[in-house]
């Protein structure tokens, strides 16, 4: 199938196809043996292999050229499949993985197997440990959210830390748990460092600014009025604007005030925060060089709150990126041919897709990078 879709492209890429068929077919005879080294373990666990061999399980598995961790994972999905012999054609069918199945194992009852089972097909391990977290042993489904386990190895001056913070989070009054400091660390964290939360608090203070200026406004407009001779004022805010209905000794008039303006200003209305971040800035000659400013932060939260944080690459099927790790900022009209620091003319990007354009927009060829890998959105985003 991969060979009849390259055949008209030849060189590298008819390459790429054979590699990847290749490649599918050792992997397909590894997961034969993989089946077929679980059905053994089983059988060598009901002679007591280890212990006629005088070994511990730990060297048995050694000795068999596992390890520990493969020979206990092994052995426990063989004990599984003997009294659900529903996994053996999961397995089969390449429907789900060892380690999704090791981590439903204390969840999985024969009462609650038809609910399970299902619900670990095609998912990460993550995913179904939360999924079995909210399974019931009858087979129920709780509604509530979905928990995670998570195991840390400290090394001891590691775990002095840990407890250094648990005495400072004591402070507050109460004695944390070690979960509560680690929740309190990453929160802690996040509020410090996430750009999201910066733009969204940047967001909120810029807003309060602006409606205070049209609170100023207002009443500056209000005391004019008062002086050159207006006899009543009525204002009302729509949509962002206020009008103010004005009564004078010689008959009524409006007067509307965008959100942001300062009205007394001679050279013309102060826009809103966003709208000026949209601004299109004159562009130069693209053989012109120029020095390169930082970006404004404002336009930057402006840029992180549109994007929601999130690469913005779409493959050819329309699916977007699903990266929010090694989020940058990339110019949509390139800085070196004449692009600006507008927030129209920015977008997020993961790392490897930033990467991909540049190249691409620089003219480089598919022999000086992972065409392939980089083209399919979110290949890093997991």
């Amino acid at each position: 199938m991969l060979a009849h879709k390259y055949e008209e492209l030849g060189g590298e890429m008819k390459r790429l196809a054979d590699l990847v068929i290749e490649a599918r077919r050792l992997h397909a005879q590894e997961h034969n043996l993989v089946l077929q080294s679980i059905r053994l373990l089983v059988q060598l666990g009901n002679l007591n292999a280890a212990v006629n061999h005088r070994m511990s399980p730990e060297k048995f598995a050694q000795y068999l050229g596992l390890s520990v961790d493969q020979y206990y994972k092994r052995k426990r999905v063989g004990q599984m499949m003997r009294f659900f012999p529903e996994i053996t054609g999961m397995l089969e069918r390449a429907e789900t993985t060892l380690s999704n199945l090791v981590a439903i194992a204390p969840k999985l009852t024969q009462a609650n197997k038809e609910t399970l089972l299902p619900g670990i097909k095609g998912v990460t391990k993550r995913e179904a440990e939360g999924f079995a977290s909210r399974i019931t042993p009858d087979g129920q489904i709780l509604d509530r959210e979905e928990t995670i386990q998570l195991t840390l190895t400290l090394t001891k001056s590691q775990f002095a830390q840990l407890d250094r913070a648990k005495e400072v989070v004591a402070a507050c009054g109460h004695n944390p748990s070690n979960e509560q400091v680690v929740l309190k660390a990453v929160d802690d964290l996040l509020t410090k460092r996430d750009p999201m939360q910066k733009a969204a608090r940047a967001m909120a203070r810029l807003d309060q600014k602006a409606r205070l200026e049209v609170n100023s406004s207002e009443s500056r407009v209000a005391q004019a009025l008062t002086d050159s001779g207006a006899i009543g004022l009525e204002a009302s805010t729509r949509s962002g604007a206020v009008g103010l209905q004005v009564l004078t000794s010689s008959g009524a008039g409006t007067i509307s005030i965008a959100k942001g303006q300062t009205i007394l200003d001679p050279t013309g209305a102060r826009t809103s925060w966003v709208a000026e971040c949209n601004q299109p800035k004159s562009r130069l000659p693209q053989d012109q060089q120029r020095p390169r400013p930082a970006i404004a932060a404002k336009v930057k939260h402006a840029v992180y709150i549109r994007d929601q944080g999130q690469c913005t690459f779409a493959g050819a099927d329309g699916r977007r990126c699903s990266s929010k790790g090694m989020i940058e900022i990339d110019h949509k009209t390139m800085w070196c041919r004449g692009g600006d620091h507008s927030a129209e003319n920015l977008q997020l990007r993961c790392r490897m897709h930033n990467q991909l354009t540049a190249k691409k927009e620089l003219g480089l060829t598919s022999d000086d990078y992972v065409k392939t890998a980089w083209q399919r959105p979110g290949a890093f985003g997991r």
